[in-house]
């Protein structure tokens, strides 16, 4: 099978990197698999693709992914505006193209013109991809797709590249990232994005004057957020940026924290997870059947920061225990090996 991977950028965020990684393993178990990108980015962690084009809306882009796609078998988009591409530039091809859809469809759509609109680029995709149920539910409710159309596969990561941390290494990454000893020490991971809600991590650093929060990430939030903390303590709440590997901040964490508003199955507690960092995040999406409350995690309702603050301090002395416990239950669910068998019946299906 030879199959050409969409992405909206190279920039390292949760679906581009899915996609790489998903590619990366499809080539090692004998198949043939390319990513390319929509457009490009200025992020200099980005991941090394091929830029189809300058602007998604150039005729040039539609033609440079109609001449890619020629040489594939099937053409696998990767949420975002992979969609409305690969509907444009696809139609009236012989490549069939299929659609996975990475984030939680009942947050994203808000007007009936906009639900109407996605379900007629829904429709132009051979096959579709859900996390989880409920989105494979959402998508047969929302844009009348059929359910035999939609495979569920969570997401995943290659177990190699997050394995699980001694205490050594945790103590190296502390010390690497200026945590004291003793100090609790908190992580975000991902784009500082308004569903994100980041103003819950920095709350936690609020309320609780004696720990370290490490936030790796950039985005339109950046600079409220960074004068947000300059208020409280700029001493003890770090922004690292963008990093490209952040399995040292995993590390170096007692627990990540995802407050988020909206979520498909992300992938930093996944590889939060696999290194033995457990996550307090908020109960949207996927999270819920990834994180079993109070054993491989903890989970607080979205929007409520008093009690997101409140489940931290008293996740604290059984983070050690729930990461240990994460880490086990994800290898078994959530790693490449371990879906790789799932996407090849789905390309197959989709083919």
């Amino acid at each position: 099978m030879r199959s050409l991977h969409l992405i909206t950028s190279p920039a390292r965020r949760g679906a581009e990197t899915f996609a790489v990684e998903l590619a990366a393993e499809l080539r090692r178990t004998g198949d043939e698999a390319q990513v390319v990108a929509l457009t490009g980015t200025d992020d200099p962690t980005a991941h090394d693709v091929y830029v189809l084009g300058a602007s998604r809306r150039s005729p040039s882009l539609v033609t440079a992914l109609r001449s890619s796609a020629r040489r594939a078998d099937l053409v696998v988009a990767h949420g975002s505006s992979t969609l409305e591409a690969c509907a444009i530039a696809l139609a009236w091809t012989s490549t069939p193209f299929m659609y996975r859809t990475i984030g939680d469809p009942s947050y994203w759509v808000t007007t009936r013109a906009r639900q109407i609109a996605l379900g007629f680029l829904h429709r132009t995709a051979a096959r579709h991809v859900a996390l989880w149920q409920g989105a494979a539910d959402q998508l047969v409710d929302r844009y009348r797709l059929s359910h035999d159309r939609i495979d569920v596969i969570p997401n995943a990561v290659p177990s190699h590249r997050w394995p699980l941390a001694t205490e050594g290494e945790r103590v190296a990454a502390r010390a690497e990232l200026g945590v004291e000893d003793g100090r609790p020490c908190f992580a975000f991971v991902g784009a500082l994005s308004p569903e994100k809600d980041v103003a819950a991590v920095l709350e936690v650093a609020r309320a609780l004057p004696e720990a370290v929060v490490l936030i790796a990430g950039s985005g339109p939030e950046n600079l409220r957020l960074e004068s947000e903390a300059a208020r409280i303590d700029p001493r003890r709440i770090r922004f690292l940026g963008s990093v490209t590997d952040p399995r040292p901040v995993y590390a170096a964490a007692d627990l990540l924290l995802l407050p988020s508003l909206s979520e498909g199955m992300p992938g930093v507690v996944i590889e939060a997870g696999l290194v033995g960092t457990a996550t307090v995040a908020s109960a949207v999406g996927a999270v819920p059947e990834m994180i079993h409350h109070g054993r491989n995690g903890f989970l607080v309702a979205p929007r409520d920061h008093e009690a997101f603050i409140e489940t931290v301090a008293a996740a604290l002395p059984t983070a050690r225990s729930a990461g240990q416990e994460a880490a086990a239950d994800f290898d078994e669910r959530f790693t490449m090996s371990a879906v790789a068998q799932a996407w090849h019946a789905s390309l197959s299906r989709a083919h």
